[in-house]
């Protein structure tokens, strides 16, 4: 029987503590976001490592070079290489100190997300809900050590 001020449409309360048992450990979140941003890192460093090569070919051979090309590409190269190797080290280095590297890793999967598209959008998006769902946990669990 239920009482007048609860939920008629709440599961009975045994399903709901048999569901909150089911779930996956904090640690589950974190190891797969890091797992995440290192896939999408060497990613697009191989991507990155084979596209540049080409456009450089082909921009030298067919057609007068202009100094902006030849300048401007190999620049976007290179910060593109540090901004995908930084994920990576971000990556290695999040379990062990995540208070501390949490804002830069949101972000840098925000970034990869959006300059990435389409191909990063998605798991860049899911990395950054599963960092941000073991962030909620851990402190739920009183395990962070930030307030």
């Amino acid at each position: 029987m239920r009482h007048a001020n609860q939920n008629p449409y709440a599961p009975p309360a045994a399903e709901v503590d048999q569901r909150s048992s089911d779930a996956k450990p904090p640690d589950f979140y974190l190891f797969s976001a890091c797992k995440y941003f290192n896939r999408m890192g060497w990613a697009a460093i191989i991507y990155v490592a084979i596209a540049v090569p080409f456009a450089l070919y082909d921009l030298l051979t067919y057609k007068a070079p202009r100094i902006g090309e030849l300048v401007g590409m190999p620049a976007m190269a290179t910060a593109m290489l540090l901004f995908f190797t930084l994920m990576i080290r971000t990556a290695a280095l999040l379990p062990d100190d995540f208070d501390r590297l949490y804002v830069r890793a949101r972000w840098l999967g925000i970034l990869a997300g959006s300059f990435g598209f389409p191909i990063l959008t998605i798991p860049a998006f899911v990395a950054v809900s599963r960092l941000a769902k073991f962030r909620k946990m851990s402190r739920d669990d009183g395990t962070s050590s930030e307030v």
